[in-house]
């Protein structure tokens, strides 16, 4: 073999070798491929429970009205008794709003009253219209509750002594008393709220009378039944 042969085949070995440790010819390098991470699951927030404020409550010093509205041109829905508690829904200028322990809502006055708890952020409530007055309901179930008959003899001629008490029942909230009639003639006054009275007649000769009872204002009066009492019968 000439030496240019050689040199040629010498040249070829060389360049094998080296294309052998080419970096574009190196065997591919493994890639570690990342595991996906887990989300975590979120942590629910507590919850927050607020502790109900209770409401404002009034408590009455001594009786008094509570009305339908401020005034007494309103009509009586009740008197809430000294030591009476009730619920404080609403404020006017000089008067709260009231739910009664029967669910009835009324106004008081803010006098003779005491009010426990935070009431800035009661409703301040309109009085409703000013109601037209009227005559008070006639009183109902008028009837004789016991009577006393007796005999003066210290009198000629003898007296028959008649004792009647009589009772009603109050069927109105706005009148200023009640007047008790014998035989048409007025024979007592009482006030508003009373509902008994006690008449006493004599006469010569036992007799039936005929009573009755109004309820009156300064709009009128209303009349109740007419009922026949005497003494013996």
């Amino acid at each position: 073999m000439n030496k240019k042969c050689i040199s040629v085949l010498a040249l070829g070995v060389v360049l094998l070798v080296n294309s052998c440790n080419m970096p574009g010819l190196a065997e591919p390098t493994a890639t570690a491929t990342a595991a996906p991470s887990s989300t975590a699951a979120p942590v629910p927030s507590p919850t927050i429970t607020p502790t109900p404020i209770p409401p404002p409550m009034l408590s009455v010093n001594t009786q008094v009205p509570c009305r339908t509205g401020p005034g007494e041109r309103y009509d009586l829905v009740v008197n809430l008794p000294a030591g009476e508690k009730a619920e404080v829904v609403g404020k006017a200028e000089t008067f709260w709003i009231v739910k009664t322990a029967a669910g009835a809502e009324c106004w008081v006055a803010d006098q003779l009253v005491t009010i426990d708890g935070e009431v800035s952020a009661l409703p301040i409530v309109e009085p409703p219209p000013t109601p037209i007055p009227s005559a008070p309901a006639a009183p109902d179930h008028f009837k004789l509750l016991s009577q006393i008959c007796s005999i003066d003899h210290s009198t000629k001629p003898i007296m028959y002594v008649n004792q009647f008490r009589l009772t009603w029942k109050d069927m109105s909230n706005n009148e200023d008393g009640f007047r008790v009639y014998r035989d048409g003639d007025l024979v007592a006054e009482v006030a508003a709220n009373k509902t008994d009275v006690i008449d006493v007649v004599s006469r010569r000769n036992k007799r039936v009378y005929t009573y009755y009872v109004t309820a009156y204002n300064e709009i009128g009066e209303s009349k109740s039944s007419v009922e026949a009492f005497s003494c013996g019968k």
